[in-house]
């Protein structure tokens, strides 16, 4: 038998027929498909499937500039990155041991007696350099000499009511060493000659706020009206500020916080917080006789209480210092001060023996104008609502 080569119909490649002729469907040795062989030619009788066709590949990503391989850093730019923290680290160091060594030098080595030196000459420029709200004191009225009131004599009035507490207001200290003249002039700014409509008239200071003025209570009792003034340095025209009431008063320390109507151009004084010795030189400063601003000089004598004294309008626990400062008429009111310039009482009352003619000074002590301080609060009452005298 003579095979003949035909081509298939499917995928046309060359197969050998053997001449045998039957009409069952023979596969495709190529692709599978059903071939029906008649008479030596070549039918489909059934393709092959379709192969499946071949699965798609992504196409490979393009390649990264060099820039975008490299690291974010390169070795050098972190040491270099390194040394600069470091030296930043280094300099916040030094600096701050810097602020530390300054704040350790002595006050005046920061400036701080210069602001003092600034502050007094403002405090002693004419009245025109304060602020306008502040009024000057006629001349005739400063030179008139009003009738002495006498300390340890107070008058009577209303009964006291508490108030609300307010915090303190400090100033600095001066340094320790500092000369008596210095401790002066750091606190005289502040005080001031009391007067009211009664012709009476007596000293204070500054305390707290500005606008705060503390006294004796029987400096101010029975008045109706009241204002405060200093004579100026090398000018005959006094600053003068209104008292517009009280905000706080113990008429058994015999203590009183007056209200101005105006802001005081001077710092209130520092009240100090820790008791005297005996022996302490002190300065008291006030208006004795009607002259203004007079300047006393002593030492702490003794440490008392209004028991030890038998004084009849003071709590027996009252705190008193006895003092050798001089103070008379027209004292009471003022503040007496350490060297350093804080304020260790407020001078009050003289006792005179008859007898000799001896005069003993004394002075309530600062921690009962401490507690008082803490007392007081905004509210303003009129001075005829003064409490009444101890009794």
């Amino acid at each position: 038998m003579i095979a003949s080569p035909h081509p298939c119909p499917g995928c046309q490649k060359t197969i050998l027929l053997c001449g045998v002729q039957s009409d069952r469907p023979v596969p495709c040795p190529h692709c599978k498909s059903l071939l029906r062989i008649s008479s030596g030619a070549i039918q489909i009788f059934r393709l092959a499937a379709p192969p499946p066709p071949a699965p798609r590949r992504r196409p490979p990503p393009p390649p990264r500039p060099p820039s975008e391989d490299a690291p974010w850093l390169t070795t050098s730019a972190r040491v270099l990155l390194a040394l600069l923290l470091t030296v930043s680290c280094v300099a916040a160091v030094i600096t701050v041991m810097g602020v530390v060594w300054l704040l350790r030098l002595p006050a005046d080595s920061r400036g701080h007696g210069m602001v003092k030196a600034a502050r007094a000459e403002k405090a002693d420029a004419p009245s025109n350099g304060f602020e306008p709200t502040l009024k000057n004191r006629p001349d005739s009225a400063a030179k008139a000499k009003p009738r002495p009131m006498n300390p340890g004599t107070p008058s009577q009035g209303p009964e006291h009511v508490a108030v609300v507490s307010s915090p303190a207001i400090a100033q600095l200290p001066l340094q320790p060493g500092a000369s008596l003249a210095a401790a002066v002039n750091s606190v005289r700014h502040a005080v001031v000659t009391v007067a009211h409509d009664a012709s009476g008239f007596g000293s204070g200071f500054i305390v707290q706020r500005k606008r705060w003025v503390a006294t004796n209570h029987h400096v101010v009792a029975g008045a109706l009206s009241a204002s405060v003034f200093r004579k100026l340095d090398g000018d005959d025209e006094p600053l003068e500020g209104t008292v517009e009431g009280f905000v706080a008063c113990d008429p058994s320390a015999d203590l009183v916080i007056l209200a101005l109507k105006e802001d005081w151009p001077a710092e209130p004084l520092q009240l100090s917080t820790t008791p005297p010795r005996l022996g302490d030189d002190v300065f008291a400063i006030g208006t004795p006789k009607g002259l203004t601003e007079t300047i006393t000089r002593g030492i702490v004598s003794q440490l008392r209480s209004a028991a030890d004294l038998g004084h009849e309008h003071l709590a027996p626990a009252t705190k008193i210092i006895q003092t050798d400062a001089f103070m008379t008429e027209g004292s009471s009111g003022g503040p007496l001060c350490s060297t350093s310039g804080q304020v260790l009482g407020i001078n009050s009352f003289v006792q005179k023996n008859d007898n000799d003619n001896v005069e003993f000074h004394f002075a309530i002590s600062v921690e009962e104008l401490s507690r008082l301080v803490a007392k007081a609060g905004n509210r303003v009452r009129p001075l005829t609502e003064l409490p009444r005298t101890r009794e």
